[in-house]
């Protein structure tokens, strides 16, 4: 079926997207490449001279034992819709402007759009000439203050903007190319991965599922990939604040992000894991582009502390991780940290960090030195990783060192505890921005603000816990009734119903057989609302099957939080080539009548898998979608000063409220829930306290409600206006 089109394709028309491959995107598709009467796009051969790839591959970094890592040459273009391109008027009045840009013997290309700032309705893309990497829209919505907006990279030699501009928009705004960089690292490459640095660190380094440890499983989401300059690689890692009030800080090293301009220019990639221990390429759409630089010094102390450029969706899994500033050491400290821009990794040494000196002109005795590393190391790109202690808690950021694969020894980390306040200006310090209520606090726990949010979500399922599962092809050449088989069934979905509308944010699968022919070979998973196969899937997700172990379950997330209604599909395309590849997921059997739950696809219709046109077996897919009522969103910032013993805010509120303490209450708290009758609703306990604490509150009625608060010391009651 060819009904599945390889664009991102999220938001158009009568669809509903939240999430968008790639940075966050908006709404909308590219035209193809050629059309009818279309004007050929030119392409503009970039130069590099070698006073540049000199500049760009090596020079004082290669005396350094700093670890970012530089992968592509720049230069600096003055490329504009004015200046350069070709613009054409479709007929429905809408004019587009195209500019290819190509540069011979390049991995990827990336972009830096100075100046950047459209106006309403107007769209721009990137992709290569084959559209198989489409990145956008870049609308309005991603407008900075710094007016510029970094891309990551696309793959290939040429690529290609596009600017889509509505009828009514005389003025697009501002759109012009300010830097290109020339990826001309070229590690490891391979057909299997979504990302170009993937499989390039040590084989030494092991993934971070690699640990089932819990206290790793929920900080891991603090960390996040840095490309700035369109050139160099670091990391860094999300910081909570004693407001809790999920200000996107985040951390890093200094000598990766020294100036307000590579803040601006750098892309954060947020949750780039593989998908399993020793599992194949992560997805590295999640990403944020652009930031400000807060505080940091000159040469004296190695970090530097950012603000990201937009409020981080809830759909990333941002975790706030928490900070030790005492300076005391503890066994067992680890680093989580991407290698060469890789997957996600992590280093772990048993022993007692040291005070050291890295030298290269910071302070004298400000890092911690971790002599060597039992598990793991760090390599280039690693620079800015957090040092967390065994508590968890980051104590330190990595400067760089001599450890490698072959000889993990003398790793140094700059110490959180001189970066906190060695200097009094809050442009050089740490603890200004990180405690705003100028508290005596030193250390700070973590804080995951959609932590709620995440323990609300329902799996459907047609196929029960209890029901034995099958794998199945009686009468088939070969193949199985769920997957491949030899009646070349490319579609199979399984039905659902739910009440009104829910949030489907993806789908579990029970997978039964996975054996991919190439490492291109892949599944398409789609959700269709209702029950009209000719109507466009409102969400495509393309897996590669080699993602896929057999006789295990496999969580497909959704690149968007869609809505789905009354009815709707859940299902699977499948690609035949020769010779074919093997996948199938498990089912159920029902009895005969109208218990079928699932169906493929057949003369451009749904046909139920127990039609004697089909099958005729009744039976239910395992598939399980994950869908919520509702989806959260940015939580609120809090005032500077709690006069009383607590807030409750906001008010009015809807889906849940926040509630912040002037003082950490010593034990659990009891929160009640009163109607205006004085009726008790519910009653919930928090032992594991946060501040502030989030409370989610969903009312049949709007109206006005009362809120008993109970700690150990005192009772408190707030009237509310909560919303339905």
């Amino acid at each position: 079926m060819k009904r599945f089109l390889l664009l991102i394709l999220l938001g158009y028309g009568n669809l509903f997207s939240l999430i968008l491959l790639a940075q966050i995107q908006q709404p909308g598709r590219v035209l193809p490449f050629q059309y009818p009467g279309s004007k050929t796009t030119p392409v503009i051969d970039l130069l590099f001279n070698d006073e540049r790839k000199a500049a760009g591959s090596g020079g004082e970094k290669a005396m350094s034992r700093h670890k970012n890592e530089e992968f592509a040459y720049t230069t600096e273009v003055q490329y504009n819709y004015l200046n350069a391109g070709v613009w054409d008027t479709l007929e429905n009045g809408w004019k587009i402007w195209r500019l290819g840009l190509r540069s011979e013997g390049a991995y990827s290309l990336n972009l830096i759009f100075s100046p950047y700032r459209l106006e309403r309705g107007v769209r721009v893309f990137l992709y290569d000439p084959a559209q198989q990497t489409i990145m956008g829209a870049f609308t309005h919505v991603n407008n900075k203050p710094f007016e510029m907006l970094a891309t990551e990279p696309v793959p290939g030699e040429t690529v290609v903007v596009e600017m889509q501009v509505p009828p009514f928009v005389t003025i697009p705004g501002k759109l012009g190319i300010g830097m290109v960089g020339h990826d001309y690292s070229g590690r490891i490459r391979s057909a299997r991965s979504k990302d170009g640095w993937f499989g390039t660190s040590g084989a030494c380094n092991p993934d971070i599922l690699c640990f089932n440890d819990s206290l790793i499983s929920t900080i891991r989401h603090s960390v996040v990939r840095i490309v700035y300059a369109g050139k160099e690689r670091c990391t860094g890692v999300l910081l909570s604040n004693t407001r809790n009030d999920a200000k996107a800080y985040l951390l890093t090293a200094q000598h990766c992000l020294r100036t307000e301009w590579l803040a601006n220019t750098a892309v954060y990639v947020f949750d780039y894991e593989s998908p399993y221990c020793s599992g194949p390429d992560g997805r590295n759409h999640k990403s944020i582009s652009g930031g400000t630089l807060k505080a940091t010094t000159d040469n004296k102390l190695d970090f530097s502390l950012i603000e990201l450029s937009e409020d981080i969706p809830f759909y990333y899994h941002p975790y706030y991780a928490g900070w030790d500033a005492t300076g005391l050491a503890t066994r067992g400290v680890f680093c989580i940290h991407h290698p060469w821009g890789d997957v996600k990794k992590i280093a772990i040494d048993d022993d007692l960090p040291e005070t050291g000196n890295f030298g290269e002109g910071y302070d004298f005795n400000t890092h911690w030195h971790v002599a060597d590393w039992e598990t793991g190391t760090t390599e280039p790109g690693s620079s800015g990783a957090p040092l967390f202690s065994s508590a968890g808690r980051v104590i330190g950021n990595e400067t760089g060192g001599d450890a490698y694969c072959e000889n993990s020894v003398d790793d140094y980390f700059q110490q959180i505890s001189h970066a906190w306040e060695d200097y009094p200006d809050s442009v050089n310090q740490l603890r200004y921005w990180l405690d705003p209520f100028k508290s005596t606090l030193q250390t700070l726990r973590g804080y995951d603000p959609y932590e709620a949010f995440w323990k609300t979500g329902d799996t459907l399922a047609n196929v029960q816990r209890e029901d034995p599962l099958f794998l199945s092809g009686a009468g088939l050449s070969w193949g199985y009734f769920a997957g491949h088989n030899s009646g070349y069934i490319e579609i199979l979905a399984e039905r659902f119903v739910v009440e009104g509308h829910k949030y489907l944010m993806g789908v579990d699968m029970d997978i039964a057989r996975s054996y991919a022919r190439s490492d291109t070979a892949a599944i398409t998973v789609a959700v269709w609302n209702g029950m009209d196969y000719q109507a466009e899937p409102i969400m495509q997700e393309t897996v590669p099957i080699i993602d896929f172990v057999r006789d295990t379950k496999s969580f497909i997330e959704f690149d968007s939080a869609v809505i789905v209604r009354d009815t709707f599909m859940i299902g699977f395309e499948l690609v035949y080539t020769l010779p074919c590849d093997t996948f199938a997921v498990y089912h159920s059997l029902r009895d005969a009548g109208n218990n079928n739950t699932a169906y493929i696809v057949k003369d451009g219709r749904w046909i139920p898998m127990d039609d004697p046109s089909a099958y005729d077996l009744s039976v239910s897919l395992s598939l399980r979608p994950l869908i919520y009522d509702s989806l959260p969103g940015i939580p609120g910032y809090l005032p500077p000063v709690i006069t009383e013993n607590l807030m409750v805010f906001p008010n009015p509120a809807r889906g849940g409220v926040w509630i912040a303490f002037r003082e950490m209450p010593p034990g659990e708290v009891t929160i009640k829930l009163f109607d205006v009758t004085g009726h008790l609703l519910w009653i919930r306990t928090s032992p594991d306290l946060t501040n502030p604490l989030f409370v989610p509150v969903n009312v049949p009625i709007q109206g006005a409600y009362l809120m008993q608060i109970i700690t150990g010391q005192y009772t408190e009651n707030q009237k509310l206006l909560l919303l339905k």
